[in-house]
This record gives structure tokens, C-alpha cells and sequence, in this order.
């Protein structure tokens, strides 16, 4: 996604809760801006996210800490770290189990089927905390 897209979305959230006076809401976005660590980042301000992301993307688990290696004496500091590889969403996803889905229904549609006589539009969705693993973010 364009840096221009991603800087635009920020600047629009932020004008709807400080110059317009809205209250804070949880901002919900796709893989598009999920998988983009300058939005990511731009979240931290206060406001709770739930974010989709694309099942290639890595991460850590929540629980996962960085770890500083000791400092050998010459050269730069070493920065924090993880001590193992990242795994990909849909492993972890895989890993956390079927039964850790809830269906969500957000709304009612219009195609009425035998097999969905309420047109309910529904999927399964899963709560999953995890430490993203890319390069580009902070200690």
C-alpha cells in the first residue's frame, strides 16, 4: 500500500478523535493495512486496533520477549532480539486450534437461501495477540 494511503488514514483518525471531538473507537482494518508496520505504529497512540493480516506474514507469539545479548566490548551495543525464529500467521493460527474461532455475524443480507433462510452474513474469526517480526520496527 502507497506510504501516501497510509499517512492519509492516520491523519484521518487522528482529526475524527482530537479536532472533531469523537470518541475513541477500535479501528478495524484488512491485510492491506494490517501487514503495513507505519500504520501498525501510528496505532499506538491510544487507539485499540484489530487488524487483519496476511497468513505469510511472520510474527512471534505474544508471550515472546526480545532478549539482549550481552555486549562483547568493542563495536555497537547489541540490540534486543528473539532468541528463535519467526513463524507465519497461519501456523500460529493452525497452532491456536479451530475451537479458538468464534463466529461473527455482521450483518443480514439480501439472498435468501434454504440454507441461510435469515441471509445472515457470517464468518469465523479468531483473537490472536502476536509480536509482529519485521525489521522495521523500534526496540
Amino acid at each position: 500500500m502507497a506510504a501516501l494511503a497510509l499517512a492519509l488514514a492516520l491523519d484521518m483518525l487522528v482529526e475524527v478523535t482530537t479536532e472533531w471531538g469523537l470518541p475513541h473507537r477500535p479501528v478495524v482494518a484488512d491485510a492491506s493495512y494490517g501487514d503495513a508496520t507505519e500504520f501498525r505504529l501510528g496505532l499506538t497512540d491510544g487507539l485499540a486496533s484489530v487488524l487483519a493480516g496476511s497468513p505469510t506474514k511472520t510474527a512471534h507469539p505474544a508471550h515472546a520477549v526480545p532478549v539482549t545479548p550481552a555486549c562483547r566490548g568493542n563495536g555497537r551495543p547489541p540490540q534486543p532480539r528473539h532468541p528463535y525464529k519467526p513463524i507465519d500467521l497461519q501456523t500460529l493460527v493452525m497452532d491456536a486450534g479451530k475451537a479458538q474461532g468464534r463466529f461473527v455475524v455482521w450483518r443480514h443480507g439480501s439472498k435468501h437461501l434454504p440454507g441461510n433462510p435469515t441471509a445472515r452474513m457470517r464468518s469465523q474469526f479468531l483473537d490472536l495477540r502476536v509480536r509482529p517480526a519485521n525489521r522495521n520496527i523500534p526496540p
